[in-house]
This record gives C-alpha cells, structure tokens and sequence, in this order.
C-alpha cells in the first residue's frame, strides 16, 4: 500500500509479479493491485483484466477498481456504490 502512495515507478514490475502470484495470500495481492491501480501503471492493465476472473473473491473488486483508476475503464466487477477518485 505505501508503494501505491508514493507512486514509485519502479516497483511496478515486482507489484504486477505479487498481483498475479496465485500461491501468495490474499491480502498482499490485493494491496500490489490497489498500489498499482493508485500508480496508474498503464503496463498493468492486461493483468487487471486478467485477474477480474480470480478464484479469490476479493480480487476481481479490487482488480475493477484499479483497472478504473488507471484506463476509467468500468466493468461488470466494479463494486457498486464504491467511489474510486481516492
């Protein structure tokens, strides 16, 4: 989470490697996806499309959210009622 507040760039990859990393919890995951959606890594988006169809149920949200921060892309997976402009 402290990544995606101080917006630094380069640990986009190592962020995109942890969101994708199905054998690493769910929390860590989730705060690689909110970070990198907060980053706006446009590099990131075929992920978030990607994990909008995880297992994990918290992900799909939170990968909804962080693909609309970055592209303003709203999808199915978008939680209703949730305000993204943080």
């Amino acid at each position: 989470l402290v990544l995606g507040e101080i917006a630094d760039k380069t640990t986009a990859e190592a962020l995109m490697a942890a969101a994708g990393d199905t054998k690493e919890g769910t929390a860590p995951r989730n705060n690689a996806i909110g970070a990198l959606g907060r980053m706006k890594v446009v590099a990131a988006v075929p992920l978030m499309e990607k994990l909008l169809s995880d297992a994990e149920p918290a992900v799909p949200g939170n990968a909804a959210i962080a693909l609309y921060r970055i592209s303003g892309k709203k999808v199915k997976a978008f939680p209703e009622g949730y305000d993204a402009a943080e």
